[in-house]
């Protein structure tokens, strides 16, 4: 039943953008929800400070961070509830749709544990509305074999985004990805922003060169929330980013060669 209250991102990180955070809390807000997005840590220092002057929670959305650090700490360690995904095209991916959320409150993962089998506290008797949340222990049971590759697998994203950066840094037709202070990004997505997006993507589709869109359009702009009454202009960052943003070609153990491929049809 809670309603939503959206902020634009920063510019360069393109994660919450701290300063419009403390002007958007009120006596009613409950929890900060701040997006881990592309790989790339929010500031946490000034949202736990904010959440902490106003004694509400944080509720970090770590689904595309898998591995991420803010001052060499990893994500999910900061809030009162971390959410990840595992949907097979994160950095920890697994067979199927799965996710968890972790928490060092014991009542709250008591209530987690709750909610994720309908509400049930014992055999027999439901304590609470609940749902089916419950991953298929196969999901577990693939995520268990690729969990210790997932820091190799991220030293590697590392690399092919260096060697993007290095190529297209000399380049004034596009605006390669900026790494904020003190965060460590583990690219989930290498995400560019071109004013020249459509005939790159066209360009990239003759080559056969796969590419994406994260994200086309705005929350504020959906009609699935069209309730929360926002209209265009109200997040001028957010809304000209997905007028601008491409995702290119980037998943552990790609090589130096196929990079090279990319970049010939981006500099064409």
């Amino acid at each position: 039943g809670a309603t939503p209250v959206l902020v634009d991102i920063e510019p360069e990180t393109f994660t919450i953008d701290t300063s419009l955070v403390e002007e958007a809390v009120t006596e009613r807000t409950r929890a900060i929800i701040p997006v881990h997005l592309y790989g790339q840590a929010a500031d946490m220092d000034e949202i736990m400070r904010i959440a902490a002057g106003n004694g509400i929670a944080v509720i970090e959305d770590c689904a595309q961070a898998h591995g991420a650090k803010w001052k060499g700490h990893k994500i999910g360690t900061f809030g009162t509830i971390a959410a990840f995904s595992f949907f097979p095209s994160k950095n920890l991916g697994a067979f199927g749709d799965a996710g968890i959320c972790v928490t060092s409150d014991q009542v709250l993962a008591d209530k987690m544990t709750r909610i994720r089998i309908h509400g049930r506290g014992n055999k027999n008797e439901s304590f609470e509305k609940g749902d089916n949340s419950r991953p298929d222990t196969i999901q577990f049971a693939v995520l268990g074999v690729k969990l210790p590759h997932l820091d190799a697998w991220n030293a590697s994203r590392q690399e092919v985004a260096r060697w993007y950066n290095d190529r297209l840094s000399g380049s004034d037709r596009y605006v390669t990805p900026k790494v904020g202070e003190h965060r460590e990004h583990v690219y989930h997505l290498y995400v560019v922003q071109s004013r020249e997006r459509d005939a790159l993507c066209k360009r990239l589709d003759e080559a056969g060169i796969a590419w994406g869109v994260h994200y086309a359009m705005p929350v504020h702009l959906m009609k699935g929330f069209a309730n929360l009454g926002y209209q265009k202009g109200a997040m001028p960052v957010s809304e000209g980013m997905c007028g601008e943003i491409i995702s290119l070609p980037l998943f552990p153990g790609m090589t130096e060669a196929e990079v090279d491929e990319v970049v010939k049809v981006l500099l064409a």
